[in-house]
């Protein structure tokens, strides 16, 4: 088939309208498994992110060719011991893995996918280096140094602040690693990093706070902390009397909203970056994913969305390999052809994918963009 054609073809097929109702089931299975925690400190990735690929799965259960997606989810209990004892324990029966980690969870399984050769689409996880460790990972999301270098260049030439401080952990390779990047972004366009502050040592009592912050003169905190870890800071940063602004990393309203729900008006005016924004454009994909949403009472989150393109962008590999052979699925993931996701156009190269993100400014729950960088 013409390579045009057939392309035009998936475009039609992957539109957002409803499934194609002349596809015929033939009968055979091909199973992907997913790693998807529901409790612990990963529960909302892996909650969250099972309800968007769910929903995708409810309107394409069957390949072009009718061969149906069989969907298999293990919960590692955020144990990283877990997740690596599921992945050494899949058979070869299994043609491909997606899960919903975070970074520091996919770089502590990442040499296990490469020795088993395992074609892995990580949904969420943004760290570097995980796509270089494994040529058998493949990065949904975006990267840490495309989120550093957006945040910084935001905050610098168009909200024009210069003296910024930076909230992150220790215990988190993630949210290490950011804080780095970050700051060698922010002091390179002429930013001053003031203060570089971990999060376990902070002071969560507002006086402490207070008398720390005013010591810093700061025009803004810049947080690579999740819900867990920023929770208590956020609590105490509200009561004060501050015009700082807050800036945080992606997934952290998503985050809230499992482990705080009751809590969310804490994150009323904070910056962030992320992959949607609620007042985005809403195209065919977008319309269909809401719909299901609105239907089965669920929450909108990033979370979701991300576990949403997860299985679109494999139900388009899968169906470029006519034997599911684990090999022609990790090079159509990790060098595959441009698709339209939740947003727009997206693409992967070497496993790191080419996406648009947005800055959003948070208020009552709802991400509303303050602009779509491309």
């Amino acid at each position: 088939m013409n390579p045009f054609i057939f392309w035009s073809l998936f475009i039609v097929l992957l539109s957002g309208c409803e499934p194609k109702k002349s596809i015929l089931p033939s009968g055979k299975k091909v199973i992907v498994n997913v790693i998807a925690s529901q409790s612990g400190a990963q529960k909302a990735y892996g909650y969250q992110g099972l309800q968007g690929l769910k929903a995708a799965q409810s309107l394409y259960p069957l390949l072009p060719n009718g061969d149906e997606i069989i969907i298999k989810i293990h919960d590692d209990a955020s144990h990283c011991e877990k997740s690596k004892a599921f992945i050494r324990a899949m058979d070869e029966n299994v043609s491909a893995l997606i899960t919903f980690f975070n970074s520091d969870m996919q770089l502590c399984t990442t040499h296990v996918i490469e020795k088993l050769k395992l074609p892995t689409l990580s949904a969420i996880a943004t760290h570097n280096e995980f796509t270089t460790k494994s040529q058998y990972l493949t990065r949904l999301s975006m990267s840490n140094s495309i989120e550093a270098e957006i945040s910084a260049s935001y905050i610098r030439d168009e909200m024009l602040l210069s003296r910024v401080g930076i909230v992150y952990s220790e215990e988190s390779l993630f949210s290490r690693s950011l804080a780095e990047m970050f700051q060698e972004n922010f002091s390179s366009i002429g930013g001053d990093v003031i203060a570089m502050m971990r999060i376990e040592s902070l002071e969560n009592s507002q006086e402490d706070l207070q008398r720390l912050l005013d010591t810093f003169d700061l025009d803004l905190i810049y947080f690579t902390t999740d819900a867990i870890q920023s929770y208590r800071f956020l609590q105490a940063f509200n009561k004060l009397d501050t015009d700082i602004k807050l800036f945080a990393s992606d997934g952290l309203l998503s985050d809230m909203q499992k482990h705080y729900p009751k809590e969310m008006h804490i994150l009323d005016g904070i910056l962030l970056v992320e992959h949607y924004s609620n007042d985005m454009y809403k195209n065919g994909h977008a319309l269909a994913f809401i719909e299901y949403f609105n239907n089965a009472d669920l929450t909108i989150n990033s979370f979701a969305g991300l576990g949403y393109e997860a299985y679109q962008f494999l139900y388009v590999a899968l169906s470029m390999c006519p034997d599911y052979s684990r090999e022609c699925i990790n090079t159509k993931l990790r060098n595959s052809e441009p698709m339209e996701g939740l947003v727009s156009v997206m693409q992967s190269k070497d496993g790191n994918m080419q996406r648009p993100v947005y800055i959003n400014e948070v208020k009552n729950s709802q991400m509303l963009r303050k602009v779509k960088v491309y």
